[in-house]
């Protein structure tokens, strides 16, 4: 996705850092990794329907179990939307849990993070070493 075309802020009230990312990879790839990946950090997955995954921590934290839901959208053949939302526990538990084990977890399938202007292995360098986002064609 192209962030010029980035219309959250006018539908969101507050940014949630962390919660989207783009993929090339088909959706049961997408769905199969998040559950591969949350058994590994210990989460239980609890659903998995229509590519909506529902995910409870391992343990309580301070404002109960944080539970996370995954849904994954295709946009194109070889794209894919994926949110991440919480549905219950600390806010700052589940920012946390985004930065520090999710996106390292992910990062074989990930495209792009919405919001990243940094650039790694999944965008392309242009003249100069500058950083150039792919542009996504649906």
């Amino acid at each position: 996705m192209s962030s010029g075309f980035d219309l959250s802020g006018l539908f969101e009230s507050k940014r949630r850092s962390g919660s989207m990312f783009t993929s090339r990879c088909s959706a049961p790839a997408i769905v199969a990794k998040i559950i591969a990946a949350a058994k590994g950090m210990r989460f239980r997955v609890a659903e998995v329907k229509n590519f909506r995954i529902k995910l409870h921590g391992p343990s309580e934290g301070r404002k109960g179990r944080l539970a996370v839901t995954a849904e994954v959208f295709e946009v194109a053949p070889e794209v894919a939307i994926v949110e991440l939302s919480k549905s219950a526990g600390d806010t700052l538990e589940y920012v946390k849990f985004c930065e520090e084990d999710v996106r390292p977890a992910l990062k074989d399938i990930v495209w792009t993070w919405q919001g990243d202007a940094t650039c790694n292995g999944n965008l392309t360098a242009g003249h100069g070493g500058e950083c150039q986002q792919q542009e996504v064609v649906a």
